[in-house]
C-alpha cells in the first residue's frame, strides 16, 4: 500500500507572499538584503507573486520605481521570509516524495529511483537558504577536528606515496603541486585570453584527479552552446591515451584505433566523469544535485567540479533574477563556494579577462588577480587565482611546432606562495609538462592550413590560436 502524500499545494501562503513583496518594494536595500541571499522567484507559490518579484527586481536594478503591491507590508520581515523559505522547501520535498512513490509503483529500478530522489532533494535543500545564525564552536572542539584532519592526511600520505595528501597535478607538474599543495578542496579561478587552452588544461587536471584514486569523480558544467558534448569525451580519451585529438576530430586516424583507446578510457575512468549540459535556468542547485547523484551512483567521496565558463554560467544561473553581470557573477561564485563542502574537492571556474587586462596587453606583463573579468567576487572568494599568458618563445607563432609555451601565474594562493610556472603544451601527446620537450614537429596533416588567417587578437600573441 502506497502511503498518503501531502500535496505540494498544501504548503503555500499567497497572502503572506504579497505582504513580503510589499515590504521588499519599499526600498532597494531591503530588497537586495533578502533577494541576494535568500529569496528566488521559486520561493513564491503563486505565479502572479513570482512575476511581481521579478518586476520589483527589474525596477530596482534599472533605478526605476517598483510596482505597487496591493497588500500591507509584513511587520516582521525576517520571520515572514523564514516561513516562506520553509514552505518552499516543503513544497519541493512533497513533489519529490510523490514522484518517489510514483516511480517505485511504476516498477523503475530502485537504484535509479533513489539516485533521482537524492538529486531532487538536494535541489530542494538549496532552492532557498535558511535564515540561521552562524554556528559558534569552541576552540577545544576545533582543535580536536584539526587533529583528526591531520591524522587523515598523514594516513593518505603513507598509503598513497603521493607528495601531498590530496591528488597531485602529476609528476610532470611538480611545481604546481608544490605551490598549491595538490588539487585540494577550494575554489580555483583559471583565467586567460581566448585560445590559450584554459579548457584543455582543466581537462588534463580532471583526468589527473580521476586516475589519482578510485573514489574521485568529476562533474563538468558545460556552457558552450556550439561545442558537441561528445567532443569533451573524445578529448578526455585522448588525454588518457596521450594521443593528439586532432587525429580523431578530423578523421585522420582509423576509427578502430579510437575504439581501442576508448575501451582503455572506460576501464580507467569508468562512469566517474559526467557532463552537465547547462541550459537556460541551470543553477548552482542543479550542479549540486548532479554532484550528489554522481556520488550516489559511483561511491565517490570527492568530486571535482569544472565550470566552463563562469561569466556565461552566471548569466544562465541568474534566471533573469539580476540584470547586472557583476551581481550575477557574485551570486554564482558565492553558490559555487558553498558547493566545496558538498563535493569535498576542487571547484574550478574558467574565467575570461577584464577589459583592463586587454588594454594593458596580456603578453609580457605581470598578471594580477584583478585581471579576471568581474574580478571583485573572484578576488575575495577564490582560494586560488591562476592566470595563463603566452610566454616569449619562438615556438608559439610557429604553426609547424607541436610545442606551445605558457606562463602560468599563480596570482592568489591561500594554500601557499604565489609565483610563475612555465608550462609546455605538447599537442602531439595531449599533455602539459613543466620540462621543456625541445623541438617537436607537428605532423603535416595536423598543422594549420597554409595561409590561414587567424581570428583577430585582442592583444599581442602568437598566430596559432588552436592551443590545447
Amino acid at each position: 500500500m502506497v502511503p498518503l502524500v501531502a500535496p505540494a499545494a498544501a504548503f503555500a501562503d499567497p497572502e503572506l507572499e504579497k505582504q513580503v513583496l510589499a515590504a521588499l518594494a519599499r526600498n532597494a536595500d531591503t530588497f537586495y538584503r533578502y533577494a541576494e541571499d535568500y529569496l528566488t522567484p521559486e520561493v513564491f507559490s503563486d505565479a502572479g507573486n513570482r512575476q511581481l518579484f521579478r518586476e520589483i527586481d527589474a525596477a530596482f536594478a534599472s533605478g526605476q520605481t517598483p510596482p505597487d503591491v496591493e497588500a500591507a507590508p509584513v511587520a516582521d520581515l525576517d520571520a515572514a521570509v523564514r516561513k516562506l523559505c520553509d514552505l518552499a522547501q516543503r513544497r519541493k520535498a512533497a513533489e519529490v516524495v510523490a514522484q518517489f512513490w510514483a516511480d517505485l509503483g511504476a516498477g523503475k529500478a530502485t537504484g535509479d529511483v533513489l539516485a533521482a530522489a537524492i538529486e531532487k532533494l538536494s535541489e530542494a535543500q538549496q532552492a532557498v537558504k535558511a535564515l540561521a545564525p552562524g554556528e559558534v564552536r569552541a576552540f577545544s572542539e576545533l582543535l580536536a577536528e584539526a587533529e583528526r584532519d591531520l591524522a587523515e592526511k598523514a594516513r593518505l600520505l603513507r598509503e598513497t606515496g603521493r607528495p601531498t595528501a590530496h591528488p597531485s597535478f602529476g609528476p610532470e607538474q611538480q611545481q604546481l603541486t608544490e605551490l598549491l599543495g595538490g588539487l585540494q578542496p577550494g575554489v580555483y579561478a583559471l583565467g586567460g585570453q581566448p585560445g590559450l587552452g584554459k579548457t584543455f588544461l582543466a581537462l588534463t587536471w580532471a583526468h589527473r584527479y580521476l586516475i589519482a584514486e578510485k573514489d574521485t569523480a568529476v562533474v563538468w558544467v558545460d556552457v558552450n552552446e556550439t561545442r558537441p558534448l561528445n567532443l569533451l569525451a573524445l578529448r578526455l580519451t585522448c588525454v588518457n591515451a596521450r594521443r593528439n585529438p586532432y587525429e580523431f576530430e578530423r578523421a585522420l586516424a582509423d576509427p578502430a584505433e579510437f575504439h581501442q583507446i576508448a575501451a582503455q578510457a572506460r576501464a580507467a575512468l569508468g562512469g566517474r566523469f559526467a557532463v552537465l549540459d547547462a541550459e537556460q535556468n541551470t543553477t548552482v542547485a542543479h550542479v549540486r544535485g548532479a554532484v550528489r547523484r554522481l556520488m550516489a551512483q559511483t561511491g565517490a567521496k570527492r568530486v571535482m567540479v569544472v565550470v566552463d565558463y563562469i561569466q556565461k554560467f552566471a548569466h544562465i544561473a541568474a534566471g533573469g533574477g539580476f540584470t547586472d553581470i557583476r551581481q550575477r557573477v557574485i551570486a554564482a561564485v558565492a553558490g559555487l563556494t558553498g558547493l566545496v563542502k558538498v563535493c569535498n574537492g576542487p571547484v574550478i571556474v574558467i574565467s575570461s579577462l577584464s577589459k583592463d587586462a586587454y588594454r594593458r596587453g596580456v603578453k609580457g606583463n605581470e598578471a594580477n588577480v584583478a585581471d579576471f573579468k568581474e574580478a571583485g567576487e573572484v578576488e575575495y572568494t577564490a582560494d586560488v587565482g591562476i592566470q595563463l599568458r603566452w610566454a616569449d618563445d619562438p615556438r608559439n607563432p610557429d604553426p609547424a611546432s607541436a610545442v606551445k609555451v605558457l606562463d602560468c601565474w599563480i596570482v592568489k594562493n591561500r594554500f601557499g606562495p604565489t609565483g610563475v610556472v612555465k608550462l609546455y603544451s605538447l599537442r602531439t601527446e595531449a599533455r602539459y609538462t613543466e620540462s621543456d620537450p625541445g623541438e617537436v614537429a607537428m605532423p603535416p596533416l595536423l598543422r594549420d592550413a597554409p595561409g590561414a588567417v587567424p581570428p583577430p587578437e585582442p592583444a599581442e600573441g602568437p598566430a596559432n590560436w588552436d592551443v590545447f
